[in-house]
């Protein structure tokens, strides 16, 4: 890759787009957002490590990144990522994140790898496997980890993880949060998009839209917060954006 990063992947396209995404743009670190030098990080939906591997160089080796993928073909892939760019300081968990520990469907998309979800779209045939769960609550505890920053993107299951981390948001230690927020595919998961925001809200973080071209528009911005008390505003937002899907910036 331009920045020296080598990475092994299976389609071109998509990896480009991404590293423009996550390297370049640096989409994941907009608005203000800063890992110290010693910050523990943990990745849900990891893909194959681009986010990883950037939190890995920017928290050094004071810090830790915890890389949760559920897709054993991603999480081989992730492995390998981590190997090749001697990022000691990433922890690969081959399991997605949810609010039990009851193993889960997981329907493949064999053209974007990094669109595997829990639910099958409509007018869809997907191969399904079945994979391991935890909770971010249970792992985070057995590690006796601290995470100050969480990113989440889990194609509408992010419902289900923050039902199973209600003790770690209820800390104070994790500082950001940064999740897709897409309300139909909450709802395909069975989640209220209305309840999402409103535990983020009430674990006291301030919520705001990341500016992004392609997800909101051309020259876009956003400016207002977003609580329990305009949550419908912001489920509006995303219902009528290009591709019904914004990322959240969640801090406090």
């Amino acid at each position: 890759m331009p920045n020296g990063l080598a990475i092994v992947h299976q389609n071109r396209n998509e990896t480009d787009y991404l590293y423009d995404e996550i390297f370049v743009k640096q989409s994941y670190l907009r608005g203000g957002v800063s890992l110290p030098a010693d910050a523990c990080v943990v990745d849900v939906g990891a893909n194959i490590g681009y986010f990883s591997l950037l939190a890995s160089t920017l928290v050094g080796s004071d810090g830790c990144v915890h890389a949760f993928e559920p897709d054993p073909v991603n999480a081989d892939l992730l492995r390998k990522n981590v190997r090749l760019n001697r990022a000691s300081n990433v922890k690969v968990i081959q399991a997605a994140l949810s609010n039990n520990d009851e193993p889960v469907h997981l329907f493949i998309d064999s053209n974007n790898k990094g669109d595997h979800r829990i639910w099958e779209p409509t007018g869809e045939s997907r191969t399904k496997i079945t994979v391991k769960c935890t909770t971010l609550d249970h792992y985070l505890h057995e590690t006796s980890t601290v995470p100050k920053f969480i990113k989440i993107d889990v194609q509408g299951a992010e419902g289900r993880v923050l039902e199973g981390m209600k003790e770690t948001l209820a800390e104070t230690a994790p500082m950001y949060l940064i999740l897709e927020f897409w309300p139909e595919a909450l709802r395909k998961c069975q989640t209220d998009p209305k309840r999402v925001i409103q535990q983020i809200a009430e674990a006291g973080f301030n919520i705001r839209v990341i500016a992004d071209d392609q997800l909101l528009g051309k020259n876009v911005i956003i400016k207002e917060s977003f609580s329990a008390a305009n949550a419908q505003a912001l489920i509006d937002l995303a219902d009528t954006a290009p591709y019904q899907q914004i990322d959240l910036l969640c801090v406090r």
